[in-house]
């Protein structure tokens, strides 16, 4: 089985979000969680290194209000830090977008979609 490495993210800016003040230090991150946050780490074996200086680093964002046009507009989503859409208008098509980025067959946020749009008079 092959061991995805650890990524540590050098002299990364961030927000302390419990005393709300901007900080520098460096992040390791294990199996997609961050393990640990403060300055002067030392990065171990298998180990991806990203040198951060000059960046800001935020875990992740959440686009609320999205409407999945086409499969491309996933690659997008994660390029620009997004890594949860909930759908508004939703089809099967969406789950099976879904089921594929779960499997990793597919690159794109966690999907949370509605059903098909009911609007108008019935």
């Amino acid at each position: 089985m092959n061991k995805a490495p650890d990524i540590f993210l050098k002299n990364a800016s961030y927000l302390d979000i419990e005393t709300e003040e901007l900080r520098r230090g460096d992040i390791l991150i294990r199996h997609g969680k961050i393990i640990k946050i403060a300055p002067g780490l030392e990065s171990g074996q298998n180990t991806l290194t990203v040198n951060c200086s000059g960046s800001f680093v935020i875990p992740s964002l959440f686009d609320m209000h999205v409407h999945l046009n086409s499969s491309e507009m996933l690659d997008l989503f994660i390029a620009n830090g997004v890594t949860g859409v909930r759908n508004m208008w939703g089809y099967p098509l969406h789950l099976e977008w879904k089921k594929q980025i779960e499997a990793a067959a597919l690159t794109g946020p966690y999907v949370f979609s509605t059903g098909p749009l009911t609007d108008g008079v019935m």
